[in-house]
């Protein structure tokens, strides 16, 4: 499972980026609308929501939850600057995301029909430590990838209750993701 969540958000980033080598069946990209309202009107974008910032389960759940809700607004906009709140330099996979959400801002490319819907996120353990771990089950929306001239690049296909894991670690009084992967 795992290697499932992990193929999600890599897969994304291959998309994005334009690589049209084998690819994987699933991941997390977004596009210019379809009427995909993002971040809630409360939030500015990249602000992480009050109650995604408590040293406790349901806060490290929350901030999971508004990492998603970024993530989907940050491919919409092609603007990586919204989940600077959310993700440690740490985070290889993290890092690729946000290089694949730059490049489609850089080659003026976007991505269509992304959408993510989170379907649960399980936070075991004792969430007022410093480090936590995190199961997210997620649906992607199939999506495309297309270039500047309308043309599409890569076609990724729907996944249903896909798992990514997340490490998530104490910042200041918030949460950060460390690591980012399929489940």
């Amino acid at each position: 499972m795992r290697a499932r969540v992990l193929s999600s958000v890599v897969v994304l980033a291959v998309a994005l980026t334009g690589c049209n080598g084998g690819g994987d069946d699933n991941g997390p990209p977004t596009t210019l609308p379809p009427v995909t309202p993002a971040a809630s009107p409360t939030e500015a974008a990249g602000d992480v929501p009050a109650e995604a910032t408590e040293a406790t389960p349901e806060g490290a759940a929350a901030f999971v939850r508004a990492f998603y809700e970024q993530l989907e607004a940050a491919y919409a906009a092609r603007d990586a600057n919204s989940l600077q709140a959310y993700v440690s330099p740490e985070c290889e996979t993290c890092a690729r995301l946000l290089d694949a959400i730059r490049r489609l801002q850089a080659e003026s490319a976007s991505v269509e029909g992304y959408s993510i819907q989170v379907v649960d996120v399980a936070v075991p353990g004792d969430a007022g430590s410093e480090r936590v771990d995190a199961v997210a089950v997620l649906n992607v929306s199939e999506f495309v990838r297309v270039d500047s001239a309308g043309a599409e690049t890569t076609r990724q296909p729907a996944r249903e209750n896909a798992a990514q894991e997340l490490v998530l670690v104490r910042s200041g009084a918030s949460w950060l993701i460390t690591e980012l992967s399929n489940a």
